[in-house]
């Protein structure tokens, strides 16, 4: 009878794990029915803060990309609109759109590169269904640098993909694997430090992690041809904290709801916070920060 009453509640708490896992997760979570939405991208903060998309890209993508010059390349996540413009500038006979969320993000990118004719920058969900559905068949290329693993619909933002490319049409998305990062593994902890731990009530991370054999998975469901899938790691250099604190604040979304929703004194301290901690954890090397990180590298064809 003791054994069998032992099984029960042994079964109850599996149930109740798989029920309510976010009672059970490490980072913090929401205990509202409907999480406060918060800006999280501004087109001004990150032009001024993300010091690295740039070099990450012309890693993965632009060194090793021959373009014909006649493209129509589609860019998920455009952001400020900086790596969508370089892709116009090498297709001049082609063209290119890019699409962001967030308004201000492409209000940057319209102002910024107004003056190339085969740009246009739209505010669209990357798992929008009506975008694809309206340029079935359009592009050559899809792209995205370092912005997918913020959708956690990943299978509609494949399938309106796969809808969209040309038959032979190939991707190349860069997205958070789920290796280490320092970083994130760091914020996590002082969020639930008793100088913090009040102020993330009511926050929900957004961030998507994905395994090689995850997102394998997900191209295969959706009919592409796999050509890649890796998971690098980046180790980065930084000359200074403040540099190390400005690459932080173009994404980390805790720093993002602090400044929306507590106050900003309190998210610029939560960063300086991070950044004494990551010195203490990660060892400099030629006496420069070195930022590690994972990411998948996604190269299919439909």
């Amino acid at each position: 009878m003791f054994y069998k009453k032992i099984l029960s509640c042994i079964v109850t708490l599996l149930a109740l794990v798989n029920i309510f896992p976010e009672a059970w997760s490490s980072t913090p979570l929401s205990n509202s029915s409907k999480p406060r939405e918060y800006k999280h991208w501004l087109g001004d903060d990150y032009a001024r803060n993300a010091l690295l998309q740039e070099s990450w890209a012309a890693g993965f993508f632009f060194n090793r990309y021959t373009f014909k010059g006649t493209e129509r390349i589609l860019d998920i996540g455009c952001g400020d609109g900086k790596i969508t413009s370089k892709l116009a500038r090498f297709a001049p006979q082609g063209h290119v759109t890019g699409i962001d969320q967030s308004s201000t993000m492409i209000q940057k990118g319209s102002a910024s590169y107004s003056s190339i004719p085969n740009l246009l920058f739209i505010q669209k969900l990357a798992q929008d269904k009506s975008f694809y559905e309206k340029h079935r068949g359009t592009f050559d290329l899809v792209t995205s640098f370092t912005a997918l693993h913020w959708v956690k619909e990943q299978k509609a933002v494949l399938k309106g993909v796969y809808t969209a490319l040309k038959p032979q049409g190939k991707i190349y998305f860069r997205l958070c694997s789920d290796g280490e990062d320092p970083v994130y593994e760091i914020a996590n902890d002082l969020a639930f430090h008793k100088n913090y731990q009040n102020n993330f009530t009511e926050f929900v991370d957004p961030l998507n992690r994905f395994s090689v054999s995850d997102y394998k998975r997900l191209l295969y469901d959706t009919g592409f041809n796999v050509i890649s899938v890796i998971d690098v790691e980046d180790r980065d250099e930084i000359n200074n904290v403040e540099d190390l604190a400005k690459q932080i604040k173009s994404y980390l979304p805790h720093y993002h709801f602090l400044r929306d929703h507590i106050s900003t004194d309190v998210a610029e301290n939560f960063v300086k916070d991070i950044v004494s901690e990551y010195e203490k954890r990660i060892p400099k090397v030629n006496n420069k920060i070195i930022l590690i990180d994972h990411y998948l590298e996604i190269v299919a064809q439909k």
